[in-house]
C-alpha cells in the first residue's frame, strides 16, 4: 500500500467482546507514527487504551505476545488448581508432583 501512497495502519485488540462493548480494549496499533497521530482521534472512539507499538507488524507481534503470556497465565493457574484438588483429595503434594513432572502432566 505504501508504494502506491496510501497509508495504512494494523490496529489489533485485546480485550474481548464485553470490553469492547464498554470501550476499554486495549488497541495494539502498528505503523507510520504519523498516519497513527493522523487516525488517533477515531480510534480513540473505540477505546481510550491506544497503543502505537512501532511500525507495521509489531502490532501483531505485539498482540501475539500478549496471547502468550494470557495462555501461560492460564496454563499457570491450572497448575495451581490441580495442586489444590490434589491436596483436597489427600494426595500428598511431593507425589503428586512426581507424577506431574514425570507423565503427561508436565506436557511441554
Amino acid at each position: 500500500m505504501r508504494s502506491k501512497g496510501i497509508p495504512m495502519l494494523e490496529a489489533l485488540v485485546s480485550g474481548g467482546t464485553s470490553r469492547a462493548k464498554d470501550g476499554t480494549i486495549v488497541i495494539m496499533v502498528g505503523g507510520d507514527l504519523e498516519t497513527f497521530e493522523q487516525q488517533l482521534p477515531l480510534l480513540k472512539l473505540f477505546s481510550g487504551e491506544v497503543v502505537h507499538v512501532g511500525a507495521i507488524g509489531v502490532g501483531s507481534t505485539a498482540k501475539l505476545i500478549n496471547n502468550m503470556l494470557a495462555f501461560c497465565n492460564s496454563a499457570a493457574a491450572s497448575a495451581a488448581e490441580a495442586l489444590m484438588i490434589g491436596k483436597r483429595a489427600g494426595i500428598d503434594l511431593h507425589k503428586l508432583d512426581s507424577v506431574m513432572r514425570n507423565a503427561s502432566g508436565m506436557s511441554s
